[in-house]
């Protein structure tokens, strides 16, 4: 860690606009301005911008000038007004995530469980067809051209019939309201059926699961053989989404345990050999089960990133020998920093999508702010529910000083640690984290472990860019510019 401190100089340059800065190694520092356009300047040259030494070459005082980190004539102020809204245009599509829990059983007891799964045979933790109408009719009363309609769970197959009828139901109310509807499912897979394979891809139907790397290690946390059942079945739906062309492949996430962090290059492999273009690493969560469980799981921010490091390097390896292969939260971030394109990802969003981005429909039709939020209800806090589909529209719902607070606690210009961040325009905080770990939606995010994690992956991508080839990776990856 580096102190972030300009060195003490007789005078400052008079013609210096607005930047932040971060000094994420020992020579080097980040500049970044509020679109997210950044530059990196060795010690030297940042002690001279600053206190009006001699400046380096041409170049970088082209780009500090187009940053308008130097203040010239040359600033396109209305060019770049243009680039900050189109930025953050999200802020105007509504609600457009909608989390549906069809039901919370699951056929599997993962140890780390952030939904408080229930056992299988629970058949009155399921959604009937009148809650699921509702929450559909709901969801169209959203604002905005489009709506994103995820099914979470427990796991969704448990509950088929409802899953088929929403989506049924869905596409044709989209008709009626002129309004497109995506779909998208999070499953283990370890159920799923060539039939329901068929309907899925037949309504291009996105599909997520869960990898935590080698059998062994899969296993280990979420069931004896499980491991075989489900990577059989996203092989499956690989090659059936690839011979029918729909554009959203299969694609895995990991949660990362203690057990996790001794095989970063296997877990990365393991990936590939699967057929699987990406992996998102992440850490525990502390909700649900897993919130019983933490001290199992327990392990620094340190050595996280020191497992995350290793994967990356392993990852980029393979992209140098022709595999093209990303990790999820760095090409998330890699996107906001080197495109305009308005990344409407709730974790790393400002404000976060709390109620104005995301909600989450649980199976007896009450609604919350988001996914975590229900979670929270699970765990006996009712402070995020915005309402129930059998009581409340849409708009009485989102007229909710719940919303309001979401918004005013991850807003990061009011939030003085992040304000001052260099890596404030990549980045986004979840007031249920903090709510979780620190009892307050406010949380210390200078001090916070989810915080030391987004700066330490950002601080990884920049030192990795000191590698031309590094650089020229980080292009492709965003050239697609693709959200899933």
């Amino acid at each position: 860690m580096y102190t972030e401190v300009i060195d003490r100089a007789p005078a400052i340059r008079k013609d210096l606009g607005f930047f932040r800065f971060r000094r994420y190694s020992a020579n080097e520092y980040i500049l970044t301005n509020d679109l997210g356009d950044y530059i990196s300047m060795r010690k030297e040259d940042f002690q001279n911008l600053v206190h009006g030494g001699e400046m380096p070459d041409g170049a970088i005082v082209e780009k500090l000038t187009s940053m308008g980190i130097l203040r010239r004539e040359e600033f396109a102020v209305p060019e770049n007004i243009h680039r900050y809204r189109n930025k953050n245009r999200f802020l105007f599509q509504g609600t457009l995530l909608h989390i549906i829990v069809g039901t919370l059983r699951c056929n599997l007891k993962c140890s780390y469980c952030q939904a408080s799964a229930q056992k299988g045979a629970e058949k009155q933790f399921d959604m009937d067809e009148e809650t699921a109408k509702r929450v559909v009719d709901a969801i169209f009363q959203s604002p905005g051209p489009k709506v994103d309609i995820e099914f979470q769970g427990g796991e969704p197959l448990v509950n088929w019939p409802i899953v088929e009828y929403i989506i049924n139901y869905a596409n044709r109310k989209s008709l009626v309201e002129d309004k497109d509807v995506f779909f998208s499912l999070v499953s283990n897979l370890v159920s799923i059926s060539d039939d329901q394979l068929q309907f899925l891809v037949d309504n291009e139907v996105g599909i997520s699961t869960s990898i935590d790397g080698p059998e062994k290690l899969h296993d280990l946390h979420r069931g004896s053989g499980s491991f075989k059942k489900t990577t059989a079945n996203l092989k499956k739906c690989v090659e059936t989404y690839k011979e029918k062309y729909v554009l959203r492949l299969p694609g895995a996430l990991l949660t990362a345990t203690t057990d996790s962090l001794a095989y970063p290059v296997e877990i990365v492999d393991q990936y590939v050999e699967l057929g699987l273009e990406s992996v998102h690493l992440r850490k525990v969560s502390p909700f649900g089960m897993a919130s019983k469980s933490m001290a199992k799981f327990a392990y620094t921010d340190s050595e996280f990133l020191e497992f995350y490091e290793k994967a990356f390097d392993r990852i980029i390896e393979l992209n140098k020998e022709g595999t093209r292969f990303t990790e999820r939260a760095a090409y998330l971030f890699l996107l906001k920093m080197m495109t305009d394109y308005p990344v409407n990802h709730m974790d790393c969003r400002n404000p976060c999508g709390a109620g104005i981005g995301q909600v989450a429909y649980n199976y007896n039709g009450n609604v919350y702010t988001c996914d975590e939020g229900r979670m929270m209800s699970m765990m006996g806090r009712e402070d995020f529910k915005l309402g129930n589909v059998m009581e409340n529209t849409f708009e009485e719902m989102m007229d909710n000083d719940v919303v309001r607070a979401m918004c005013a606690s991850s807003c990061l210009e009011s939030l003085p640690a992040c304000n001052l961040c260099a890596y404030k325009p990549y980045c986004g905080v979840c007031p249920l984290y903090n709510f979780a770990v620190e009892g307050s939606l406010f949380g210390m995010e200078h001090f916070n472990e989810r915080c030391r994690i987004n700066k330490g992956i950002l601080d990884i991508i920049m030192k990795k860019a000191r590698d031309p080839e590094v650089l020229d990776i980080y292009t492709s990856w965003i050239n697609d510019i693709l959200i899933t």
